[in-house]
C-alpha cells in the first residue's frame, strides 16, 4: 500500500495532526455524510461507463437512465449500516437519498445532450464520449498512489477530470493543488503531459484549467516536500492546525474526537 496518496496529502496541508491519526496511526475514519454521499456518486458514475448498452437496444436513453438508478440503489442500500450509524431519521435519509438521485439525474441530461452532439447513434456515441475512468498512477520514489476519476481524449486533448458533489462551485487551493498532483502523477505514469485538469461540479457543471510545465513542478515539489514530512512516525512532528477544517466542523471535526478518544 503506498504511504502517500492525494487526498493523504490534502489532508497534510489541512492539518498534519489528522494526517497521523488516519494515515499513520491508521485509525477508523469517522463516518461523514458528505464523503459517503461523495463515495456512492463516483461509484454510480464508475459503474455506468463500465457497461456497455446493448445492441439490440432502442430505447437507449431509458437504458441510460435505468442503468444509473440500478446501480445507485445497489450502492446506497450498501451504505445502509453507515447511515444507522449517524442515527439519520427517514425524513433525513429520504432528504440526502434524492439529493443524490438529483445530481446522478443532472449530470445524466448533460451526457445525454452531449451524445445528441455528436450525431452519431447512440451506441457509437457512448464508445467515443466513454473515459477512462479510475486511472491508476504510482510514482515509487515518492511512494505516491492516485486513482483519477476520468481521463477524457476530446479533440486531440487529455483532460483529467475530479467529481465533485460540493454544493460550492468554487475551485479552492486545496482543489488546485489536487489537481495538479493528478496532472503530475499521469505525467509520470504515461510519459505526456495532460492538455487540462477539472472539476466536474455534479450540481453544476465543469470547469477546466490548462496544464503547464510549472503546475508540473509545483506537484512534483509538493509532493517531495510532503513526503519527506511524513516519514516520522513521531506525533510532535504532526501539530495540530486549528484552521480550515475545525471552523467549518467545529465539534465534528474528526481530529477533535480522536483527541477526545485518548483523554
Amino acid at each position: 500500500m503506498a504511504r502517500n496518496s492525494p487526498s493523504s496529502i490534502i489532508t497534510y496541508i489541512q492539518c498534519p495532526r489528522l494526517y497521523y491519526h488516519q494515515y499513520i496511526e491508521k485509525r477508523s475514519f469517522y463516518p461523514n455524510l458528505d464523503l459517503i454521499k461523495g463515495e456512492i456518486v463516483h461509484g454510480v458514475l464508475h459503474d455506468f461507463f463500465s457497461s456497455n448498452p446493448p445492441i439490440i437496444e432502442t430505447n437507449f436513453k431509458a437504458w441510460a437512465q435505468t442503468n444509473l438508478m440500478n446501480s445507485f440503489m445497489k450502492r446506497w442500500d450498501s451504505k445502509k449500516s453507515i447511515f444507522f450509524i449517524l442515527h439519520l431519521n427517514e425524513a433525513e435519509l429520504h432528504e440526502h437519498y434524492k439529493d443524490c438521485l438529483e445530481m446522478l439525474e443532472f449530470w445524466l441530461s448533460k451526457f445525454i445532450e452531449k451524445i445528441k452532439g455528436t450525431e452519431l447513434n447512440f451506441i457509437e456515441a457512448f464508445r467515443t464520449l466513454k473515459p477512462m475512468t479510475e486511472q491508476q498512477c504510482y510514482i515509487q520514489d515518492l511512494d505516491i498512489k492516485g486513482y483519477i476519476d476520468i481521463v477524457e481524449k476530446e479533440n486531440g486533448e487529455i483532460r483529467i477530470i475530479d467529481y465533485k458533489t460540493s454544493s460550492k462551485f468554487e475551485i479552492t487551493k486545496e482543489h488546485k493543488i489536487q489537481l495538479a498532483i493528478y496532472a503530475y502523477l499521469y505525467k509520470q505514469a504515461y510519459g505526456i503531459t495532460p492538455h487540462k485538469v477539472g472539476i466536474y461540479f455534479l450540481r453544476e457543471d465543469l470547469h477546466l484549467m490548462a496544464v503547464d510545465e510549472n503546475m508540473i513542478q509545483f506537484a512534483k515539489e509538493e509532493c517531495k516536500k510532503i513526503s519527506e514530512k511524513t516519514k516520522s512516525k513521531n506525533v510532535e512532528d504532526y501539530p495540530q492546525n486549528k484552521g480550515y477544517l475545525c471552523k467549518k466542523l467545529g465539534a465534528n471535526c474528526p481530529c477533535h474526537r480522536y483527541e477526545e478518544q485518548e483523554e
